[in-house]
């Protein structure tokens, strides 16, 4: 949902990540005032009940970013379903719930994106697609430079107007925290957070994937220098 901040007038909305919305939760977006229509053919209503329900841990903690030079949004996503049976408990005593969660119907493809929406009209302009779940922030930089990592410890650097990948390197766990970038010394350095939490879960979307979780720990890197040191 986009809103301008001096007015609080609703300007557009998106229900990313699904462009079908047959199983995710939310079936529509007034595109005039931003109400959201649920999904009712998703709503339980008897014990037993099995749906595959999308949107599960599409949008967590991990941040947005925004770039001033080029009015993009830049979005990390997760397409992940899960297979949920009703049963009689309710955490709000109002009625059925889901349990027994599993991976549902997505079991190929790819899982996660990192999409550039134009912040002015939420159109895509670019997106970039990869199997391992995501669960990390990314960081837009005044070089128009775009960084992202996902929990196959893979941390890219991307061109913020095009979304062509510059630069990867592997970690050495999950990548799941909030980058930052400073100047020290007349250089620029770029520090990652990485390591496990509860969120390592989410790579059951991609059982095949070999993701081993290491310690804790903060990777910087540096710009090069004039020199070309290192």
């Amino acid at each position: 949902f986009v809103l301008d901040r001096a007015t609080g007038e609703f300007l557009w909305a998106t229900p990313l990540p699904y462009e079908s919305t047959e199983r995710f939760v939310i079936s529509d977006i007034d595109p005039a005032t931003g109400q959201v229509f649920i999904n009712m053919d998703l709503v339980a209503r008897e014990v037993g009940q099995q749906f595959i329900i999308c949107g599960h841990n599409v949008k967590g903690w991990w941040s947005w970013s925004y770039s001033p030079q080029t009015g993009l949004l830049y979005i990390p996503i997760n397409r992940s379903c899960l297979n949920q049976t009703v049963n009689e408990r309710s955490v709000s005593g109002t009625g059925p719930r889901f349990t027994q969660p599993e991976p549902g119907y997505e079991e190929e493809g790819d899982l996660t994106e990192l999409r550039a929406l134009d912040i002015s009209t939420g159109r895509e302009v670019w997106r970039f697609s990869t199997r391992a779940p995501n669960a990390g922030s990314t960081l837009a930089t005044a070089g128009n430079v775009v960084f992202h990592g996902d929990l196959n410890r893979r941390y890219r650097a991307f061109d913020a107007e095009t979304g062509e990948v510059l630069w990867q390197t592997i970690m050495g766990s999950q990548i799941t925290g909030f980058p930052i970038t400073y100047m020290a010394g007349g250089r620029q350095f770029l520090t990652v957070p990485v390591g496990g939490s509860s969120i390592f879960q989410l790579t059951s979307y991609a059982a095949e994937m070999e993701a081993p979780m290491g310690s804790n720990m903060l990777v910087t890197f540096a710009l090069p220098t004039t020199e070309g040191g290192r």
